[in-house]
């Protein structure tokens, strides 16, 4: 059950590696053909995809990247279906990414994930929250929800990390925080350095925030440390 698409948005994020000593390391000859530079946040409205986006668009800014992100939102703002393109390179011409061809799936949601899985690209990487959210249509009883499993997503993928990214939000003091769980997790498959993304998150959410969402990637990043 895909959509209804009734509102997109595209992002292009500057380069900027001004006063980012990292940002500024030589890099290792043919790295742009080896590393993941096509991503894909799949989740519903209220999960805080956007700014997930937000942090991995900024994080990829940091280290010297060309960052461009679009944004694809279903009926409904709070519920419906919200997807998040996130693409980085030296440059980057399009904010979408080609069909097939995502190096990376990151589910807030386990079946807003599975519906974006011919979007990878064959070997590619699933990295999913283990929470159900029913659609509408299953609330009205029209259609059931599907037992989704992780042997599901090797049909194309090449890795599969599904983490209780709800659970662990709760352990970190607030469930809002399950995309920062799952942000968390995918550093571990990327080659910025952790305290990149943690002066990313500090910048980007409320300063009351500032705290828990930090222990909650700390959780994320040690529990895809510990599965990976």
């Amino acid at each position: 059950m895909m959509p209804n698409t009734t509102d997109t948005a595209s992002t292009s994020y500057a380069t900027n590696a001004t006063n980012n000593t990292w940002a500024d390391r030589p890099r290792p000859a043919g790295e742009e053909t080896y590393m993941l530079k096509d991503f894909i946040i799949a989740g519903v409205g209220g999960q805080g995809g956007l700014v997930a986006t937000s942090v991995l668009a900024r994080v990829f800014v940091k280290a010297g990247f060309d960052v461009k992100t679009s944004e694809v939102h279903g009926m409904a703002q709070r519920g419906g279906t919200v997807i998040s393109y996130v693409r980085r390179g030296q440059k980057v011409y399009s904010p979408l990414v080609p069909k097939g061809e995502a190096d990376v799936i990151l589910g807030l949601e386990i079946l807003e994930a599975y519906r974006q899985l011919p979007e990878l690209k064959q070997g590619g990487l699933i990295l999913t929250s283990d929470e159900r959210i029913k659609p509408v249509s299953v609330i009205m009883g029209q259609a059931q929800y599907p037992d989704i499993r992780r042997e599901w997503f090797l049909s194309r993928a090449g890795r599969v990390l599904v983490i209780p990214a709800l659970e662990k939000a709760r352990e970190a003091g607030n469930v809002r925080t399950a995309n920062t769980v799952c942000l968390g997790a995918l550093s571990r498959f990327l080659e910025i350095p952790a305290d990149v993304w943690k002066e990313t998150i500090a910048e980007t959410v409320p300063p009351k925030a500032v705290d828990v969402n930090l222990k909650a990637f700390e959780i994320g990043r040690n529990l895809a440390g510990a599965g990976s």
